[in-house]
C-alpha cells in the first residue's frame, strides 16, 4: 500500500486545519467529509448522511464500500463535527437528549482513519469565542478502535465488507 497510516493521517490533519482557515462565520463549521487516496484521490460531502442513525447505517454499509471500491481507495478518512462527553471510570452516563446542550460536553472535530488493516480516531476541540470563526485545538489520538455509529466502517469498507 506504499504509505503508512501515520503519514496519511498527518496529511489529512493539515488539510482539515487549512480548511478551517476558510471558515469566516463565527457560527461556521467543518463539513462532514470523506477523503480517500489510492488509484484516485477524492473527497465528498457526507452531510446528507449525518441526519439520522438510519442514514449513518446506510453510509457505513452501502455508500462507503461502493465509493471506496469504485475509486480504488487504499486509505480513507472521515472528518466529522461532533459533540462528545468523556466520563470517568465509575461515573454514571445517563442518557442525554442532546450532547450540545449538556454543559459537561465539548464540541470536537473527529477524524477517523483507516487503511483497511489499521484504524485510528483523532479529535481536536473546537474553540468558539463568539467574535471570531471557530478554531481547532491540538489533535489528540483517541485510539485504534473508533466507537459510535461509524466506528470501524472505514476499515470494513476498505476490506470490501459493508456490514
Amino acid at each position: 500500500m506504499g504509505e503508512g497510516l501515520d503519514e496519511f493521517g498527518a496529511r489529512v490533519r493539515r488539510v482539515v486545519e487549512s480548511a478551517g482557515r476558510h471558515i469566516h462565520d463565527t457560527n461556521g463549521d467543518w463539513t462532514p467529509t470523506l477523503i480517500w487516496e489510492g488509484e484516485q484521490v477524492g473527497a465528498v460531502d457526507l452531510g446528507p448522511f449525518m441526519a439520522s442513525s438510519e442514514t449513518k447505517r446506510a453510509l457505513a454499509e452501502v455508500v462507503l464500500p461502493a465509493v471506496l471500491r469504485s475509486h480504488g481507495a487504499e486509505r480513507a478518512a472521515m472528518v466529522l463535527p461532533a459533540w462528545a462527553r468523556w466520563v470517568k471510570p465509575g461515573e454514571s452516563l445517563e442518557r442525554v437528549g442532546c450532547l450540545a446542550d449538556d454543559p459537561r460536553s465539548r464540541e470536537i472535530l473527529a477524524l477517523l482513519l483507516s487503511d483497511g488493516r489499521e484504524e485510528e480516531a483523532w479529535t481536536a476541540q473546537v474553540v468558539r469565542d463568539g467574535l471570531r470563526p471557530p478554531q481547532l485545538g491540538s489533535w489528540q489520538r483517541e485510539g485504534n478502535r473508533p466507537a459510535g455509529a461509524l466506528g470501524g466502517a472505514l476499515r470494513r469498507a476498505l476490506r470490501g465488507r459493508g456490514g
